[in-house]
């Protein structure tokens, strides 16, 4: 199981799974997704209480009890341009989180070596983003007394029952970042905020303002290049302010958390 990554349910097709870095099928011509199926992992997921969920389907993913982010794929519904609901959900996207231990030893043998600096971690949806913040995060802890505070928008950095995070870090889970950078600095005193996936403008406003506060940063962003980063209006702020001391850019090329480059910002 630990080479298992993502496994992919669709209706009337076969299981899809990302296994040891390599897509397949997984018994392609004996068995195909039910719409059954599909009902019945949504309502194990809700707990069979769909309608306490809502606001997570309304953004196209539910999490599972040890971190599992899943993907929705259905019909949209719509009231005045705003998403109300998906609906017939057809399709789902299971990534399958682990922690990896020592994944971020290169950190702190080089840009982290004489302190905690401000990090943005770059690249595709995929490539372990999320496993290296969770390690970044249990590292901070065990090699220091800083306190660290780790926003769990989509309740998948942190599992109770799966993930250590080390011994000095607090979580606020299902938690919107905007809120939980400024609210966070001035309730918990933190001296480190990590968080999954700066996406919004309301997110880079939020990490710099908690930079701003003396606050150290550590965050994912979505890109394949700092280049591509820099197309983003979004991202216009991050590099005009220059939020972040440091970037890591990560592929797939020699597997999940291939480190390209680390780049001085």
């Amino acid at each position: 199981m630990d080479k298992l990554s993502e496994i992919r349910l669709r209706v009337n097709k076969p299981i899809f799974i990302h296994y040891n870095g390599v897509y397949q099928f997984l018994a392609k011509n004996s068995y195909l997704v039910s719409a059954s199926d599909i009902e019945e992992v949504i309502l194990r997921l809700t707990k069979h209480s769909v309608y306490a969920y809502e606001d997570n389907i309304r953004q196209g993913f539910l999490t599972g009890d040890a971190g599992e982010r899943v993907g929705l794929c259905g019909t949209c519904v719509f009231e005045r341009g705003n998403i109300l609901t998906i609906k017939d959900i057809t399709s789902l996207c299971i990534r399958v989180p682990r922690q990896v231990f020592g994944i971020a030893d290169f950190l702190f043998k080089s840009i982290f070596a004489q302190g905690i600096v401000n990090l943005l971690v770059v690249s595709p949806p995929g490539m372990g983003k999320t496993t290296l913040l969770r390690e970044i995060a249990r590292q901070i802890s065990t090699k220091s007394t800083k306190n660290i505070l780790v926003l769990d928008e989509k309740n998948e950095l942190f599992s109770l029952n799966s993930f250590d995070l080390g011994i000095t870090t607090d979580v606020l889970s299902n938690v919107d970042k905007a809120y939980g950078f400024t609210k966070g600095v001035a309730n918990l005193r933190p001296d480190v905020i990590i968080c999954d996936e700066l996406s919004s403008k309301t997110d880079v406003e939020g990490a710099n303002f908690a930079v701003l506060s003396g606050v150290k940063v550590i965050a994912s962003a979505h890109a394949s290049t700092i280049e591509d980063l820099r197309r983003k209006p979004t991202f216009n702020m991050l590099f005009d302010n220059k939020i972040f001391d440091y970037a890591v850019i990560l592929s797939d090329r020699l597997g999940l958390g291939t480190v390209e480059k680390v780049i001085n910002l």
